[in-house]
């Protein structure tokens, strides 16, 4: 399974505008608001030719004018959309070759009113609703919160600062396999690689690549298609819980086809300004091993000081899956079976932090309103570099030198935040999960959070490891290039019996336990008892290892082990 990747080009996709020739036709236009005074600025100006038809799409400027280019001359409409209002439109106007035209428009558009969504919402899901329906109302204003995310981080007039992450895990335990935090600047931020609108109509949004399944998001471009309103339907969501003024316009596939994997999800608005706060959405017509995983993603929106209308966060989360064969039992019988199965998560997402438009800084996320100080008494983990990844919600904090993670503002409530050290993502460890609360009003706040060895023993053994005083060994397996001894197996072997420091340790009782490494060479075991002699080797078809010997004494619950895996004479003890 691929990651969708997080590449920073542009926020929801970029439309695609055809461009002028030599001599254009030029329409201008200055907008202003029905004081007649007061320029209206960041409202999306959509050109129509005497068809109806969409030619040419833009904002407007920090003083309210707009400029476009137009192919060909004729007769030509401005219709602006402003996000919680009813749209106003010019007459129409001709325009002619190297024959600018200028326009002053002013919005005189009602606002638009939604009605209090109070029970389950509409039964019905319609396709294509008509004007007169509040879905259709709910949807609209939705798109105009799309188009307008896109056309200001296409504009040029935006520079963003961003945070980004991904995280790989184990579909079964947590087990974190990968795990990067990195910040980025430019023009725009992208989060989801997609395809042309009528490709995903018609394909669906899961591409199978060599035996590996691909999952794609959808982007402004796709959400706002002709292709999408087409082969999706929409009714009326309540509100959710802890947003009480939100209303919902809820999408799914008008129906659903043999084979082509849709989405189905949710554009979330504030009831009083209209304004889009959030998409969610999840996979349809998936195995039910990869439906179980909650897959899916969602984007956060927010708008500017400046007006536009920006992406502000935003998360997916993705299975890696493979074909395995199964002994499946049917009547009495088995038999053996291809199944598709889940064994890794793949979490991609990110979030603004600042922004400055033409210039001045029009958004910047708070800054330090939560510090997380970390604390250890391990031996082995260490808190510099450590990640806090939130259970369920899209935040992340990254640990500095001193082990305290900044965090941005968080909504109150109590999390359940998974800590990873720097040691834990290299040598496949699980997150240690602790709760944090954070209250309602704090602007800004502290906090800690400890963990110790004994914490990693039970995040990798289970509290019952714990109890039984068992020990956790794990450690990386190298050949003589340094390169991971990947998927193979190393064998932990150990005795309580004296073993003397050179020549044959005579017959003594061994026990052992094998454990597999991963891609990267990394392995784990439980179920070692303290004070005990170790002696860990890889597991090859021909004789090639190093054996480490190692004396575990009764206070120690955590051993790393770095294992060089060479070619010599003789096996492990068995």
């Amino acid at each position: 399974m691929r990651i969708l990747s997080p590449a920073v080009t542009s926020l929801l996709g970029a439309l695609v505008l055809a461009a002028a020739p030599a001599r254009a036709q030029r329409l201008r236009g200055e907008v202003v608001f029905a004081d007649s005074v007061t320029p209206a600025r960041a409202v999306i100006v959509n050109v129509t030719d005497s068809a109806g038809t969409v030619v040419a799409r833009t904002l407007t400027s920090s003083v309210g004018s707009f400029v476009v280019d137009l192919t060909r001359e004729g007769r030509y409409r401005v219709r602006l959309l402003r996000i919680g209002f009813q749209p106003t439109e010019s007459p129409a106007t001709l325009v002619r070759t190297g024959t600018p035209v200028t326009l002053r428009l002013v919005l005189l558009g009602a606002p638009v009113t939604l009605a209090r969504v109070t029970v389950r919402g509409e039964r019905e899901c319609r396709i294509r609703p008509d004007s007169a329906q509040e879905v259709f109302r709910l949807w609209d204003e939705a798109r105009k919160a799309l188009s307008a995310a896109q056309l200001a981080l296409t504009s040029g007039r935006l520079d963003s600062e961003w945070l980004r992450y991904q995280r790989r895990s184990s579909a079964t335990d947590e087990t974190l396999y990968e795990d990067s935090v990195g910040t980025g600047s430019g023009r725009t931020a992208r989060p989801f690689v997609s395809e042309a609108p009528a490709s995903l109509a018609r394909l669906g949004y899961r591409r199978d690549i060599g035996g590996t399944a691909v999952y794609l998001g959808p982007d402004g471009e796709a959400l706002l298609s002709e292709e999408f309103a087409a082969t999706h339907c929409f009714r009326l969501r309540p509100p959710p819980d802890g947003h009480p003024g939100w209303i919902g316009a809820e999408f799914e596939p008008a129906r659903e086809r043999n084979g082509i994997v849709d989405i189905a999800g949710t554009a979330w608005l504030d009831r009083a300004s209209a304004e889009l706060q959030l998409v969610e959405f999840g996979y349809t017509n998936v195995p039910v091993e990869v439906r179980r995983a909650g897959i899916g993603g969602r984007i956060e929106y927010a708008r500017l000081a400046s007006g536009e209308f920006a992406l502000n966060r935003w998360q997916i989360r993705l299975p890696g899956t493979r074909d395995a064969l199964l002994r499946v039992r049917d009547g009495g019988f088995e038999h053996t079976e291809t199944r598709r199965q889940v064994t890794r998560l793949n979490v991609s997402g990110g979030e603004l932090r600042a922004v400055r438009a033409d210039g001045d800084e029009s958004y910047r996320r708070e800054s330090g309103a939560l510090d997380v100080r970390l604390g250890t008494a391990s031996g082995v983990l260490h808190a510099a570099g450590a990640t806090l990844a939130f259970a369920g919600a899209p935040y992340l904090g990254l640990a500095d030198s001193a082990g305290i993670a900044h965090l941005q503002r968080i909504p109150p409530g109590t999390y359940r935040v998974g800590i990873t050290t720097p040691e834990m993502r290299d040598l496949v460890v699980r997150p240690l999960w602790r709760e944090l609360t954070v209250a309602d009003g704090d602007r800004t706040a502290s906090a800690s959070l400890t963990f110790s060895d004994d914490d990693l023993l039970a995040a990798a053994c289970g509290d019952a490891g714990v109890r039984r005083r068992e020990v956790l060994v794990f450690g990386v397996a190298l050949d003589a290039d340094g390169e991971p001894w990947s998927n193979d197996s190393v064998q932990v072997h150990w005795t309580a019996d004296a073993v003397p420091d050179t020549g044959d340790p005579g017959p003594v009782r061994w026990r052992g336990r094998r454990a597999p490494t991963d891609e990267f060479g990394r392995w784990s075991t439980c179920e070692v008892p303290r004070n005990v002699t170790l002696v860990v080797g890889a597991v090859t078809e021909s004789p090639a290892s190093l054996a480490r010997r190692v004396r575990i004494d009764a206070g120690q619950p955590v051993v790393h082990l770095r294992l060089p895996v060479v070619p010599r004479r003789g096996q492990p003890p068995a």
